[in-house]
């Protein structure tokens, strides 16, 4: 089989393995990113609140009485906690797992999107199982 074939299968079985977690992003996370290994040598999963938050959205989802109904869910905090690198594998796993998925985020200010927000997404997209699919590119 020639290197082209083998690369074609190997997006299209990515593809497919990726779309089983659309209800599933804590799932998605944990399969999408090398936890353990490379720059994620120390981590063996997202923190813990961010794995229950995914975990919460998942559950959400899940349900076939609440699937098509807003989630919504408010998260305070002071600086460092990881609130931005939830919302990136958040996302990640939209964009992942949904044909044609976009995702429009927003911050106060253009100084806050180029400094924080697309550095923590850039990070985390080019982490990913899937980063060759990707360009993270911050605009006002």
């Amino acid at each position: 089989m020639s290197a082209l074939a083998n690369s074609v299968n190997y997006e299209q079985e990515l593809r497919e393995r990726l779309a089983e977690f659309r209800w599933d992003p804590l799932g998605a996370v944990m399969y999408g990113f090398p936890w353990g290994e490379g720059e994620l040598a120390a981590f063996k999963a997202p923190r813990v609140w961010q794995c229950e938050e995914l975990e919460r959205l998942g559950a959400h989802l899940q349900n076939s009485e609440t699937r098509f109904t807003t989630y919504r869910r408010a998260i305070s905090s002071g600086h460092g906690p990881g609130k931005t690198t939830l919302m990136a594998f958040l996302s990640w796993w939209n964009q992942s797992t949904y044909l044609d998925a976009m995702a429009r985020i927003t911050a106060n200010t253009d100084r806050q999107l180029t400094t924080t927000t697309q550095p923590e997404f850039d990070r985390w997209f080019r982490r990913a199982i899937n980063a060759h699919w990707f360009n993270v590119l911050a605009s006002s």
